[in-house]
């Protein structure tokens, strides 16, 4: 795991709703999004398709607790 969306606070159960809906929204519309943003030193479909991984896994956790294991 590279980086995650985190607070330190609970938002609640609609911001929550309201951020996966977002996020589901741009996933299924990469490539408008990447129309819309023009990007000449990158292929951003490339880096949206194939270099960012989305999905929060048993793997990731994993790596995830080591990290926080060795802040400590």
């Amino acid at each position: 795991m590279f980086a995650a969306w985190v607070s330190n606070k609970n938002l609640g159960e609609d911001f929550e709703d309201a951020f996966n809906m977002a996020n589901g929204y741009g996933l299924k519309h990469i490539a408008a999004v990447v129309a819309e943003n023009p990007f000449a030193a990158y292929d951003l479909n490339k880096y949206y398709t194939e270099n960012i991984s989305y999905t929060l896994d048993a793997e990731k956790r994993k790596g995830l607790e080591l990290f926080l294991s060795l802040l400590k």
